[in-house]
């Protein structure tokens, strides 16, 4: 099976139908088809200089059955469509006030803008959602960009990432809601555009935002961006087992019956990190990968990972310019281990965003394997779209 081909479509600012579909939302009225006469409302293709504070919106706030999620309060009942509605009215924006700039971090943030700051025609998405959309900067939040990475390209959490935010295009009144469960309950947290410009994290696309929300969203959630890491998935209806040990002696049963069922027969992916600089031999030390295939072909056990930093930069023996490729026929390099995949432009050039490494490599410097699968507590409504299957019209 190995990493699923996802077939997400480009979506229109002018047709709801092309949004991911969240069945969610549906029960509230307040679902993709629900939008369609905000979406006809020549207002909305407006940006406004003025601004209206959230927590003004108190009584349709409270109709939405507000709980508290940690750091932040969420909501049983999407408000964002009720919001956007109201505020096209009054013809403003909406600045999320219970998240403000000096509530991001506990250093100092100095430089943050809306994202029709950043780029003259922002898109929540450019086309669809990949893997190599984003990449950490110089937050240390290795952890949680691979989490994200992994459900992204998981057959059962990428729809589930793909359908959390809403609307699914830019909203010129500044607000959006991204769907999280929270011990099988759904819940919606609202944020507003405004992003830091730290250097955070960065989209390759400049006017993309997709990742942007999600981790804005998190960082409210958990109280600021410095407490961003891993162990998020369960919050998009997915889980993780324990770790598994990888030694010596159990190296040989733990490639049959872990690396080859979670990723060749699944095509399930996981997250897993680096030890100390002086265990760390071919990988960055104290670092986290997501993992996301694996393949064999004559007797080569290789591990497919995705560096956070959104580079191929392992250079070891097949490293993406290494000579032991010359030695497998092309046609197995583009079936079995899909080299043609997660690439990018770079200038002129096509660039690798992932790097596969031997076994024996990647045990050394990760001894352990975990696998991240379906909740068993995921909200009924929400099965019909966690596969790989277009949930696009």
């Amino acid at each position: 099976m190995s990493t699923p081909f996802f077939k997400d479509q480009d979506i229109s600012v002018t047709n709801s139908d092309s949004w991911p579909d969240s069945p969610d939302r549906n029960i509230w009225n307040s679902g993709k088809k629900a939008w369609s006469s905000v979406l006809t409302n020549p207002d909305f293709k407006n940006d406004y200089d003025m601004s209206v504070n959230l927590s003004s919106y108190k009584e349709l706030l409270e109709s939405c059955q507000p709980v508290s999620l940690n750091k932040c309060i969420a909501y049983k009942k999407d408000p964002v469509l009720l919001l956007t509605r109201q505020a096209l009215d009054s013809k403003k924006y909406i600045v999320d006030d219970t998240f403000l700039p000096k509530s991001w971090s506990d250093s100092v943030i100095n430089h943050h803008a809306r994202i029709n700051k950043i780029s003259n025609t922002p898109a929540l998405y450019t086309q669809a959602l990949s893997l190599i959309d984003f990449e950490q900067e110089k937050l240390g939040d290795c952890g949680f960009v691979s989490t994200i990475g992994a459900i992204s390209v998981h057959p059962e959490g990428h729809n589930l990432l793909f359908s959390s935010i809403y609307p699914s295009i830019y909203n010129p009144m500044g607000l959006y809601s991204v769907r999280v469960i929270s011990e099988g309950e759904i819940l919606y947290v609202l944020v507003d555009d405004d992003f830091p410009r730290e250097s955070y994290s960065d989209m390759v696309n400049s006017n993309e935002f997709w990742f942007y929300i999600i981790e804005k969203t998190f960082a409210k959630i958990n109280g600021g961006y410095q407490n961003l890491g891993g162990g998020f998935e369960r919050y998009f209806g997915i889980d993780s087992t324990e770790n598994h040990e990888i030694t010596d002696a159990n190296r040989n049963d733990v490639w049959d019956k872990y690396f080859k069922t979670i990723f060749h027969e699944k095509g399930h992916t996981t997250y897993q990190g680096t030890g100390s600089d002086k265990n760390t031999k071919y990988l960055v030390s104290a670092h986290a990968y997501a993992v996301i295939d694996t393949a064999e072909w004559n007797n080569i056990k290789l591990v497919r990972l995705h560096n956070p930093w959104n580079v191929a930069n392992y250079e070891k023996e097949f490293s993406p310019n290494s000579k032991e490729w010359d030695s497998v026929p092309d046609a197995v390099q583009k079936t079995t281990f899909q080299r043609d995949r997660f690439r990018s432009l770079s200038g002129s050039k096509e660039v690798p965003k992932t790097f596969w490494m031997p076994y024996d490599y990647y045990r050394h410097d990760i001894p352990k394997i975990s696998e991240l699968f379906l909740s068993a507590k995921l909200p009924a409504v929400l099965k019909s779209i966690a596969h790989s299957n277009s949930i696009q019209k």
